[in-house]
């Protein structure tokens, strides 16, 4: 038996490898060469870096623009503390001032009413004094006139115008005493008109000197206490 021949060991792959060239671009699946080839492109290093410095770049701006809201939210949370604390400052200076308005009333008030207490204590007191010496200094007044009246009557023995000398310093005493009380006398003199507030008209004479109304004769003084008469002129009138 004849053996088989060489060929028919060696089926064919349907490539022929003397067309190799040829066949590769029809089959590439069919490579026996042990170099495979790389498809991908190469990464660009450059633009790598360039993306990335852009992109912290555009992170640092962001920061950058945030920290300024933040500066200028500050900025304006700081305007509105001053302006409350204006506010309070102001607001503790129209209490102080109303305070010290209330106050300042409230002085005028106590010294005004301190005031009309005393002004209305002052005037009992000078009624009161008015009235006791109106009415109970009217035998001293009486005392004094006709002390004066003796005194002023004329007398030629020179042992009596000693006495009365004497007597004239005692009746200027009486009178300074009286000033210090505050009470007056009214000079009244003849012929002066008749004032009915300041004079009582005991009796009336036909007297062709004066007028009819004036005075011919003064009896006592007036006596005055605060512009206020409490003693009468005792007078003679013409009729």
């Amino acid at each position: 038996m004849k053996p088989k021949d060489h060929q028919s060991k060696h089926e064919p792959c349907g490539c022929h490898h003397s067309n190799h060239h040829t066949q590769e671009s029809h089959h590439p699946e069919c490579h026996h060469d042990d170099h495979t080839t790389n498809t991908s492109e190469p990464i660009d290093q450059t633009a790598t870096s360039a993306d990335h410095v852009d992109h912290q770049q555009a992170l640092i701006q962001d920061y950058e623009h945030q920290l300024q809201l933040a500066h200028d939210k500050i900025c304006e949370l700081q305007l509105e503390v001053m302006g409350l604390k204006q506010e309070i400052l102001k607001g503790q200076d129209e209490y102080k001032s109303r305070l010290a308005q209330k106050a300042q009333e409230a002085n005028a008030q106590v010294a005004a009413k301190r005031q009309e207490l005393e002004d209305r204590l002052t005037q009992e007191i000078e009624v009161k004094k008015h009235k006791l010496i109106s009415n109970d200094m009217q035998q001293l007044f009486a005392t004094i006139d006709q002390f004066e009246n003796v005194i002023n009557t004329p007398n030629s023995d020179p042992q009596v115008n000693a006495y009365i000398a004497g007597f004239k310093m005692l009746l200027s005493l009486f009178e300074q005493s009286l000033t210090n009380l505050g009470i007056s006398r009214i000079m009244v003199k003849p012929g002066d008109k008749f004032d009915a507030d300041t004079m009582a008209a005991i009796d009336g004479v036909t007297n062709a000197e004066f007028p009819v109304g004036c005075v011919v004769k003064v009896q006592s003084p007036a006596y005055i206490y605060n512009d206020k008469v409490v003693k009468h002129a005792i007078v003679i009138v013409s009729k």
